[in-house]
């Protein structure tokens, strides 16, 4: 298949986005929608408390790792923006239209639920009950930990290759002018960290508290906060530091597209538009992998990547 892939980044913030910024090239037809996110607004998970949190008793009450209503209502009016925007192309619910596929985590799984629910409501045709403004679709997921969502977890040589790099000079450089801000949080929050490794959870633990609406503990500052978003998105470079990495981390990913395009062109599936329900590192591995510029430096709940297949007037296959 002769095509010219280009990949534009959408990055779908706390309403969603305008639907007017993202008309189609005049003459070009969409022949398929795919949507990759990351699931909506979550409490902490165990692995990102502290010994000193000062919010565990939230996330005990709550849960771990759990979809907030915040989330929930992101998740849903991400559903509706898509709707919004391809309209003409969805049409009404058909059955086989959509493939929706989440990794195996109870948030990922009810976010790809409310997408779903925002962007098929029901019509004359698949309204059940009057009053449950609401159409049941298949949904699917793996249960074995490694799917292309889990590449770097499903190669046996990622991890230790990941190990080697957080030692390469280069590397090791990148980190060197937050070494004492490292030691300063060790101190408050009672955890041995590294500037390399799981800092990141500890950002993540502090934007789930954000997002619940409760304030930064008192040995965080703004500034502390920036500087851990920084090591965070540091720590997420390194994942795709080298062209072997890249492609471990994103080439599942990228495979899974073109695969979906390809089998597109055939006519025979009936799928319009392909879901699929994932977390942060999914995004950013592949706007890091592909050198994406201007986005944000860590995906925030709700983040997007639209791929879209597109028939132009030369009979030609793009990808945006």
């Amino acid at each position: 298949m002769k095509a010219i892939l280009r990949f534009s980044l959408c990055f779908v913030l706390l309403l969603g986005c305008d639907s007017a910024n993202f008309t189609s090239p005049s003459n070009f037809k969409l022949e398929l929608l795919q949507v990759l996110f990351r699931h909506g607004d979550r409490t902490a998970t165990k692995t990102e408390v502290y010994k000193n949190d000062p919010y565990i008793q939230h996330y005990e009450d709550l849960g771990y790792g759990v979809l907030t209503k915040v989330g929930m209502e992101r998740m849903y009016k991400i559903g509706q923006m898509l709707r919004e925007r391809y309209d003409n192309f969805l049409g009404d619910y058909k059955d086989g239209q959509v493939y929706a596929y989440s990794s195996d985590t109870g948030r990922t799984k009810q976010s790809l639920q409310l997408v779903l629910a925002g962007l098929y409501p029901p019509s004359n045709e698949t309204a059940w009950r009057t009053e449950i403004k609401w159409t049941p679709i298949p949904t699917n997921y793996d249960k074995e930990k490694f799917n292309f969502l889990s590449s770097i977890d499903a190669c046996t040589t990622y991890r230790p290759m990941q190990g080697q790099v957080e030692e390469w000079p280069e590397v090791k450089k990148m980190f060197e002018k937050h070494s004492d801000f490292v030691k300063e949080i060790r101190n408050k929050t009672g955890e041995v960290y590294s500037p390399t490794s799981r800092l990141y959870r500890l950002y993540n633990n502090l934007r789930a508290a954000l997002s619940m609406g409760l304030s930064l503990p008192d040995w965080c500052s703004k500034e502390d906060y920036e500087k851990l978003e920084e090591l965070a998105h540091l720590s997420y470079l390194v994942l795709t530091h080298t062209p072997l990495m890249s492609r471990i981390a994103t080439g599942p990913t990228v495979e899974k597209f073109l695969e979906n395009i390809e089998e597109s062109g055939k006519g025979l599936d009936g799928k319009a538009v392909y879901l699929y329900s994932g977390h942060d590192v999914n995004i950013a591995q592949f706007c890091n992998a592909h050198n994406f510029t201007e986005v944000p430096k860590i995906p925030d709940y709700g983040s997007a990547l639209i791929v879209e297949k597109l028939r132009g007037p030369d009979s030609q296959v793009y990808v945006r």
